[in-house]
């Protein structure tokens, strides 16, 4: 006989593995956490909620950043062979360093979009351990509470809610595109004469 699950441990198991995912660099995080906080009957609910939400990202931070630390000297081997990339190095990794905490801190929850990047470019910068893990610590606490808190506080109007979540991912994807499809132009553009 097969034991049954019920259905809150796997949104819960769900949770965790979307959460992870997006941490590196997969999305679907963000609207499963408030789909699952528009599930909860209760305040109580939503404790295990946030903990898996933000066990999940934590997890997936730490993840990445590992990834791009251990092939960091690769990639930036690889980096220094581009002309542009060698002029500009210094003064971006100066920059870098003066806001990293900051900078991984406010990614885990206000700018969400840039999360996974941020993930991997501590890792090739090799910021201290200890410096992400207690930004990402803090920060995933925080994105793990608020976007559950935001499902279940608007749990009435969910499906409209929704919809202008998708509306939002969808145009800033599209934003991405293009300007990534515009840079690519640009520099074809500018090898060619």
């Amino acid at each position: 006989m097969i034991p049954s699950v019920s259905a809150g441990v796997v949104n819960l198991v769900l949770l965790f593995f979307f959460s992870f995912l997006s941490s590196l660099g997969i999305p679907a995080g963000t609207v499963w956490m408030i789909s699952s906080g528009a599930l909860a009957n209760s305040a109580w609910d939503l404790l295990p909620i946030m903990a898996a939400a933000a066990a999940g990202a934590i997890a997936g931070d730490l993840t990445a950043y590992e990834f791009a630390r251990r092939f960091s000297d690769r990639l930036l081997s690889r980096l220094e062979r581009l002309k542009g990339f060698r002029s500009k190095e210094s003064r971006t990794w100066d920059l870098f360093k003066k806001a990293e905490f900051s900078m991984v801190f406010f990614t885990r929850f206000l700018f969400t979009g840039l999360c996974a990047v941020t993930n991997y470019l501590t890792g090739f910068a090799r910021t201290k351990r200890r410096t992400f893990i207690l930004a990402v610590v803090a920060g995933e606490i925080l994105y793990g509470t608020i976007y559950p808190a935001l499902g279940y506080l608007f749990k009435e109007t969910w499906n409209s809610f929704a919809a202008v979540v998708g509306d939002v991912i969808t145009v800033l994807t599209l934003l991405v595109l293009a300007a990534a499809v515009l840079l690519v132009w640009h520099y074809r553009r500018a090898a060619r004469g």
